[in-house]
This record gives structure tokens, C-alpha cells and sequence, in this order.
């Protein structure tokens, strides 16, 4: 009995996490859900698995960072130049 909890633990934790890889980008979309499951199902006992996942989810977390950031950055300078161009074209009405 304690096996069968185990394994349904096991199967809980590699679905929430392939949930989580899908959720952020992690997986395409077009990867088999079922296999993945499988997948981390079968590696969970191996602390290194866990560490690569760690990492590789900590990088994509880092990237979306960055890119949030890249795109904050675009779009404050988007904004000066458009006010640029107003100003310019309120010059130009006077």
C-alpha cells in the first residue's frame, strides 16, 4: 500500500511539474504530455534530474526577466520618441 502512495505521489509531482514546464515555455506545445509525465516520472529518483530541471527552469525564469525588462526599456524609449514627434509637430503647426 505505502508503494502504491509512493507512486501516485511521484505521478502527482511529474504531472505538476511537466504542467509547470508547459506553462512556461518549457515544452512545445506539440510534445506528447503523456510521455513527458512518463518521463519525469521515471527520473524523479535521480537528484541530478532534479538539479538540471532546476537549473533550466531558474535560466528560462532569468530570460523571461530579461526579456520583460528589453521590453520595458522598448517601450519607454518607443514612448519618448513619439513624444519627440508630437513636439516636433507642434512646432512645425506654429
Amino acid at each position: 500500500m505505502n508503494i502504491l502512495n509512493d507512486m501516485n505521489d511521484k505521478r502527482k509531482i511529474a504531472k505538476r511539474i511537466i504542467d509547470f514546464g508547459f506553462e512556461y515555455g518549457l515544452f512545445s506545445e506539440d510534445e506528447n504530455y503523456k510521455k513527458l509525465v512518463d518521463k519525469v516520472e521515471q527520473e524523479l529518483e535521480d537528484i541530478y534530474f532534479l538539479e538540471n530541471l532546476n537549473t533550466v527552469i531558474e535560466d528560462k525564469i532569468s530570460l523571461n526577466k530579461k526579456y520583460i525588462n528589453k521590453n520595458k526599456e522598448l517601450h519607454k524609449l518607443k514612448d519618448s520618441i513619439l513624444e519627440e514627434i508630437r513636439g516636433l509637430e507642434r512646432e512645425q503647426e506654429c
